[in-house]
């Protein structure tokens, strides 16, 4: 493939922070004030001079857009996923705080999701040549031990069950894709049936996107190369004291 990434570049798990705007109202009442100083983020609590300090990998303030994002972030999943590595992304936050926006989006400006699976279409395209791909996509929800299928009406209880493949959800919908228009539309009635869900049960669930990808050199079609890439949106952590 045209892109191959380094197993050793990413050793780690990559923190990124994104400051939401503040709304009119809440400018009056804001509680933390959050600053930059190489790599370290500094929380200046109201009054304090001094702040407390945080590791970080990327921090975006309030002006970046959902492409700033994207370019780091997205681009990154894409390259480890066309590398051959599976690649995570976990939205994690109180709610209001943007997480929804940042993975989905809104009609003016696509999200992450949208964002990052085009790319990696567009990179599948570009390899067709030599390389031979099979995608499958799969979107659940999550709470404690009940996982429930956003692909299907069908409501029953699934379970976690442990494979050689690793941990996988037995009897979640997975649904062959061979382009980005397909996804897109799954992706929709995935996010119609939570938000349906959501108003029934009045609580929101943590949600999971998730696409398997599996290929091999058109040359040697005897070693396949198999990885995912995986979207966790979390619900709101809004008992944090």
């Amino acid at each position: 493939m045209t892109s191959v990434v380094r197993a050793e570049a990413f050793e780690r798990l990559k923190i990124a922070v994104r400051e939401r705007p503040l709304s009119e109202d809440e400018k009056g009442q804001v509680q933390v004030m959050l600053r930059t100083d190489n790599e370290k983020l500094i929380a200046f609590y109201p009054d304090s001079k001094e702040g407390l300090l945080y590791n970080y990998d990327y921090f975006y303030p309030e002006e970046a857009t959902q492409l700033d994002v994207f370019q780091t972030i997205g681009f990154e999943m894409v390259d480890l996923v066309m590398g051959g590595y599976s690649a995570s992304c976990v939205s994690f936050g109180p709610s209001a705080a943007g997480k929804t926006h940042t993975l989905f989006g809104s009609d003016q400006e696509p999200g992450l999701i949208h964002l990052t699976t085009k790319e990696l279409f567009h990179r599948i395209d570009t390899n067709a040549a030599t390389h031979s791909f099979n995608i499958r996509f799969s979107y659940w929800e999550m709470n404690c031990d009940m996982i429930r299928d956003a692909l299907s009406d069908e409501q029953s209880p699934l379970h976690v069950q442990r494979t050689k493949h690793g941990v996988e959800v037995k009897g979640l919908t997975q649904v062959e894709i061979t382009s980005w228009e397909e996804l897109d539309e799954l992706l929709m009635q995935g996010n119609i049936r939570r938000i349906r869900l959501t108003e029934e049960r009045n609580a929101r669930w943590h949600g999971f996107v998730k696409l398997h990808v599996e290929s091999y050199a058109r040359d040697a079609p005897e070693t396949k190369v198999s990885c995912t890439m995986t979207f966790a949106h979390l619900k709101g952590a809004d008992r944090v004291g």
